[in-house]
């Protein structure tokens, strides 16, 4: 009975924030974390104490898509969902809550996979009407986490390949490996220790940079450089990507300073000035991961370690 898919977390590699004032936005799968839907062993097995409290998580999840039943009837086999919690469903995850690696989204492609009405499966290329739907299921499923979701971060993990989400809302996946981008250029995943929560930020940040709905100056550049750094990453332009992403990390650390845990600031400004790694936000900062890109990857590595700050190495 166990015998359900791993879904990976995803990794946002460009796009944070900057996507809210129209630039484009590149994700990835990260299987280094994952999650899959699983049961009690036997049935007379007691759930695991994180299996009852996810089951119990699971049926409030339950329950929204009974508050909207019409909707989700029509591609989810609710009844089944139902059953299967009454038998101890849960999710077994090692994806970090709260740290912007995609834990509702896993979630949401676990319960699309094992019940929606589809035929299961992804095509390898699948078509923009494939796609479309895709993300409009998993923005209704994932709105109950967040109230507004852009359904991305499930269609990354369910499709498990990187995808550029286009300013005009098109989907390209991209079927380059991670180390294939950017020749030359590795990336890590440096721990900062604290959780982080989007929603608040989010808002201060729309206030800032685009009041009214107009986009300021300075968040005209955020888009430019976020492209910039999209475009040379998929290029496989080493010199010129490491440029760009240099810009977008000097960027963010002057104007958006408040969203770097104060402990990884001198890190961040040491990397720059060194030119050893460029350093820029994973989701929406404060805390979780922060991104480093390194064409000296082994030296970025041990700089971190001997700083005692826990890192990971993307590719």
């Amino acid at each position: 009975m166990n015998d359900t898919p791993t879904w990976p977390a995803k990794l946002l590699l460009f796009g944070e924030y900057s996507i809210l004032l129209g630039s484009s936005a590149l994700s990835m799968p990260f299987n280094h974390f994952g999650a899959s839907l699983r049961f009690p062993d036997t049935e007379h097995d007691a759930l695991p104490d994180n299996g009852m409290a996810s089951n119990l998580e699971l049926q409030k999840f339950f329950g929204y898509f009974l508050e909207n039943s019409d909707i989700f009837e029509e591609f989810l086999d609710l009844e089944q969902f139902s059953s299967d919690l009454r038998e101890g469903l849960y999710l077994s995850s090692t994806i970090p809550q709260r740290y912007g690696m995609g834990s509702s989204g896993a979630l949401c492609t676990a319960i699309y996979d094992r019940y929606t009405r589809d035929e299961t499966g992804i095509q390898p290329a699948p078509g923009k009407d494939k796609l479309f739907r895709l993300r409009s299921r998993f923005t209704l499923m994932e709105s109950f986490f967040h109230g507004k979701s852009s359904g991305f971060d499930p269609l990354v993990i369910y499709l498990q390949k990187m995808v550029r989400l286009e300013s005009d809302n098109s989907i390209i996946p991209i079927d380059i490996l991670p180390d294939e981008g950017a020749d030359h250029t590795g990336i890590l995943l440096v721990d900062s220790g604290l959780t982080c929560s989007t929603g608040p930020r989010v808002r201060e940040f729309l206030d800032r940079f685009a009041p009214g709905g107009e986009v300021t100056s300075a968040g005209e550049q955020m888009i430019g450089l976020a492209n910039a750094c999209i475009d040379q990453y998929l290029a496989g332009n080493s010199t010129s990507f490491t440029e760009a992403v240099r810009r977008l990390s000097g960027f963010q650390f002057d104007t958006l300073p408040h969203l770097i845990p104060s402990h990884l600031q001198p890190v961040w400004r040491e990397g720059l000035s060194t030119g050893l790694f460029s350093p820029k936000l994973c989701g929406s900062g404060g805390g979780g991961f922060m991104i480093c890109f390194t064409r000296e990857r082994e030296q970025a590595s041990q700089f971190f370690e001997q700083k005692n700050i826990a890192v990971k190495v993307v590719c």
